[in-house]
Parts: structure tokens; sequence; C-alpha cells
């Protein structure tokens, strides 16, 4: 007899969120090659159709996600796989062989996109005091990692998306060769990070015109376009401004206009391992926009200025 379908997924559960106003923890350059000198080159992707062969889970698989007022449809957005990405494997230096990725670093577990009324407000967005990894209990989703892209608009757009460690400390106390290259990366130079940090891009649908201008190699991004890093205890922000390299800037307009129709874009993102001791490379963490809607898919963000001269007139009234 066949085994006995399981049983449906339990309700998310609501809590209070700052920023969004509610919150869902569901239960249940150099280097930018793809060959012999990169560091990562991702597995051929469909020139059509179907997208699945190459996604982990959708949003709707992700167990103890986080939803917010920004979130988009959980049909929209998910994570490739990291085995889907060639990287270098531990013999690279001397065999300059790749392999498919090991499990990611960091598991995706959400994805918001806001618009912002100021455009510097844009960047750094996890150490606003709104935002809603600040009122997180101490050591809820271990260390975050948060890749924010900032889409060239006059809505001045960024999509967030947010990963987690599998395990609270799996990355921050591992001891794997990616693991120990995250941690010096993370306290490391600007400079240091720009060598290091690299988006492999992949449309795993989309018309030949995007697929050709979004390529399929590995990119040190630091190298070509603008990267700035933000970090706090517990979490590590990195904002690509694509508007900031005119080509990039093109691009990404393209993909923007043409995603709710017919581009289903994969990001990924590793750090180059340059000696044996820090290979094989892993990937960091990855996610799938799936006809994203951003005309349709953005929330709006108070300005950070308007939070400031609150918090400020609260303190001058205690005091009173």
């Amino acid at each position: 007899a066949p085994p006995p379908a399981p049983p449906p997924p339990a309700a998310p559960a609501r809590t209070s969120n700052a920023l969004g106003s509610r919150a869902v923890a569901a239960a249940g350059g150099g280097g930018s090659d793809g060959g012999a000198n990169g560091g990562g080159t991702p597995a051929s992707a469909p020139a059509g159709g179907a997208c699945d062969p190459l996604l982990r889970r959708g949003a709707e698989m992700i167990e103890r996600r986080r939803q917010t007022d920004a979130t988009p449809p959980l049909r929209m957005w998910g994570e490739p796989a990291a085995s889907s990405y060639q990287l270098r494997s531990g013999s690279y230096m001397t065999t300059s062989i790749k392999r498919p990725s090991g499990p990611s670093l960091f598991e995706l577990f959400a994805c918001e996109v806001y618009a912002c009324d100021v455009p510097e407000d844009r960047y750094n967005v996890i150490n606003r005091p709104d935002h809603w990894l600040n009122q997180r209990k101490r050591g809820e989703d271990g260390f975050v990692f948060v890749l924010n892209v900032i889409i060239p608009s006059a809505a001045n757009l960024i999509m967030l998306a947010y990963f987690r460690e599998p395990s609270p400390g799996a990355v921050t106390k591992g001891d794997s060769a990616a693991a120990r290259l995250f941690c010096a990366w993370c306290d490391g130079t600007d400079a240091f990070r720009n060598e290091r940090f690299k988006l492999i891009p992949r449309v795993a649908k989309g018309p030949l015109l995007i697929r050709r201008g979004v390529g399929a190699k590995p990119v040190l991004l630091g190298k070509r376009i603008t990267v700035l890093y933000h970090r706090q205890p517990g979490a590590f922000e990195v904002d690509i401004d694509v508007s900031s390299d005119r080509f990039a800037d093109r691009i990404t307009r393209m993909v923007r206009d043409a995603m709710a129709s017919s581009v289903c874009l994969d990001l990924a993102v590793t750090l180059e391992g340059r000696e044996a001791a820090e290979l094989p490379e892993a990937i960091l963490g990855a996610v799938r926009c799936d006809h994203l809607d951003f005309a349709a898919c953005n929330h709006r963000l108070p300005p950070a200025a308007s939070l400031k001269a609150a918090a400020t007139l609260k303190v001058l009234t205690a005091q009173l």
C-alpha cells in the first residue's frame, strides 16, 4: 500500500514588526572568469520554460521564514540550489578543477522590496532602529547575512535577501575553509572585501537579449561598481549599487522592466579562495526572483531622519 500523504504544513504564526506592520515566522574585473582562472561558474541554465531544475526550494517551502508587509508573494522568490554552481575545489590551486558547491553557508529565510522616499535610506538598512532585525531575541536566527540590491528607479527601490546560519554558530564558529574565510572577510578592510566578494548571476528564464546582457560569469563586484558594507552585532549587510556603473545600470533597468512578464533571475554570492587554506569555495547564499513585479511589490520605507527626530523628541519629552 502506498505510504500515507504527509500532513499539511502548519499555519504561519504572526508577530509584531516595526519595519512593516507584521512579521510571519512560518512553521514547518579580475576573477570574473568562468574557466581555469575564475572562482565560480554557474551550471548551464535553461534557455526558457520551467525554472524548477535549478531551484532548491520555493519560498513557501522555507521553514521559519519571516514575512513583512514588504515581502513579495511567495511564488515570486525562492532559493536556488547551491550544488547548481561550479566553484573552486579543494585542489584548485594545482589542478584548476571546479566542482559543484556543497551546501550554502547561509540559508535564505526572508525577502523584501522597499521604495524609499529619501535616496540615502537605500543603504545600511539593518542599522535602522525600526528594522525587525533589531527586535529579535538574543540569538534568534543566529548570524544574518543581508544582500541589498539597489535597483535604479524613480521610486528608489531596493531588494533585500536575508540569509541565516543553518544553526546558531554554524558559520561564525565553523571550521570549514569557507566559514573561516567568511569570518576573516567580515573582519577585514573594505579593500579586502572588494577583492573577494563575488556575484554569480544567472537568468534561468528570459529573453535572449537579457540572458546575453546579464551573462553567466562571476564578477568581483568591488572592482566594477560601488559596494558598501555595514555590520552590527549578529548581522552583516552588503549594498550593491548597480547605478554606479553605466553598463550595469542599463542592464538592471532592462531586467527590472521585463521581470514581471518574462524573467526568472538567480543571484548567488561567494568569496573567492586564493590559496589552499581557503578552499574549497562555497556559496554564501542565493536568491531567486521569479517574475517579480517591482511595480506592485514594494513597500514604502519611512525616512530614517523622521525616526531619529521622533526618538530625540521622545527623549526630550521624558526629561521635562
